[in-house]
């Protein structure tokens, strides 16, 4: 009896060894959740929507990137809400700050859609989310303006490609997360110019999102580009890691943003298990520490400005004048 048991032990000890080996741990920051997440500061566009931002030591001389952040379906119904879930409060911590080539940082913004009872994000208030998006930028003349990134995830990814088709000069990249739209034709031919980077996953449940459908709106990027090492898709065969194992069956190979805001590293040092990235050329992209996600973003910049966007005399009276009143109006909470 004492063999049979321990023999059946055995097999409960490899059998949770192998599991183990399946499920791929987020890479290890030197500070935990909490410290990132109070490096954070709270913020609200007067009229429009409120939202969380993290702002890098200013440096004389020295323009940051925007990083926006977009937070899936439900998850914005409290103030802060939409860090509690994704962990793009990572991005905060001073070994993804110091990915950000040439800044040595970048400011990180997470607005919440507060203006739809379900939290969720729709085409209808892009002009609201440009509207807080602008407000921050007035508020700090060190974020690059060449230089605005845009990611969601779920929801959140769907109004990443209404962002950037509706503003495409503006964002010099953008990543698509699970997202449960899909841009036209119409919509993608505006795109020649911005990089985008996909992510789905094989067995998400959700259909809109699955590998076969992004795939064909990665092909129709590839056609127009004039960046083809610029786009990417990467393509999950199933989304495991420890934070991920106890989710709803149907939703769990939808929770593909966990390898996202850990820059598609695991603490072992390799990217994300499971994952397949191919760029515009069709070559297969390898992700070693610490060149991930973000040094791909680091690269990418609005061509057409160049850098700062040169405005005429009477716009930038328009954004003087505008400025000083959202300075004004901010300092009474409004």
């Amino acid at each position: 009896m004492k063999k049979i048991l321990s023999v059946f032990l055995c097999i409960c000890v490899l059998f949770s060894c192998f599991a183990m080996s399946l499920t791929a741990s987020a890479e290890q920051l030197s500070v935990g959740n909490d410290v990132l997440d109070a490096r954070f500061l709270d913020g609200k566009c007067p009229g429009e929507l409120d939202y969380v931002y993290y702002q890098p030591e200013a440096k004389k001389g020295v323009k940051y990137p925007l990083m926006i952040w977009l937070h899936g379906a439900k998850s914005g119904d409290k103030p802060r809400a939409q860090l509690d879930w994704y962990r793009f409060s990572n991005w905060a911590s001073e070994e993804y700050q110091a990915r950000f080539q040439n800044a040595g940082g970048a400011y990180l913004l997470a607005p919440r859609s507060s203006k739809d009872p379900a939290h969720n994000w729709y085409d209808s208030i892009t002009g609201d989310l440009k509207a807080t998006i602008d407000y921050l930028i007035s508020l700090h003349d060190d974020i690059d303006t060449s230089r605005i990134y845009i990611s969601g995830y779920s929801t959140g990814g769907s109004m990443t490609w209404h962002m950037v088709t509706r503003y495409p000069e503006f964002f010099a990249a953008a990543m698509p997360i699970a997202s449960l739209y899909n841009p036209t034709q119409a919509e993608i031919v505006k795109l020649s110019n911005t990089s985008i980077w996909l992510f789905s996953c094989d067995k998400d449940f959700y259909t809109s999102a699955r590998t076969t459908t992004v795939k064909k709106t990665f092909d129709s990027l590839k056609e127009i580009t004039n960046r083809p090492a610029g786009i990417r898709h990467t393509a999950f065969t199933e989304a495991v890691w420890e934070s991920n194992r106890k989710q709803d069956a149907l939703d769990k190979e939808h929770y593909i943003w966990g390898a996202v805001t850990n820059d598609m590293f695991m603490d072992t040092g390799e990217e994300f298990y499971f994952s397949r990235t191919y760029d515009g050329t069709g070559a297969r992209i390898t992700m070693e520490r610490p060149k991930g996600i973000i040094s791909w973003l680091s690269l990418q910049t609005n061509e057409k400005t160049g850098g700062d966007v040169k405005l005429s005399f009477f716009e930038k009276i328009i954004a003087f004048f505008r400025t000083l009143i959202n300075k004004f109006l901010s300092m009474f909470g409004a």
